[in-house]
């Protein structure tokens, strides 16, 4: 897929998803935002938005071999081990 979809086009669809995702949780009663939490809500957008693209580019130049798969594996349990 990385060869015929961008990055930007892969990072929309995904914030797309989520959006909507959250939006189904409207009904449930969410409370009226004060102004210092919009602003606090759009700066960690603009952060993880960011890192969700450098991400997705980070696994579209990455080198893609088994043992490289199994040295991120061994890396996904390092914060359940404390380091």
């Amino acid at each position: 897929m990385s060869l015929t979809e961008s990055s930007f086009a892969t990072l929309s669809f995904t914030t797309l998803i989520v959006t909507l995702a959250g939006l189904c949780t409207l009904p449930m009663g969410w409370q009226p935002l004060r102004e210092i939490d919009i602003s606090l809500l759009a700066l960690a957008s603009i952060v993880v938005a960011s890192a969700h693209f450098l991400l997705i580019e980070t696994f579209r130049l990455a080198e893609a071999s088994w043992s490289h798969r199994l040295n991120i594996c061994r890396l996904s349990g390092v914060p359940y081990m404390g380091f």
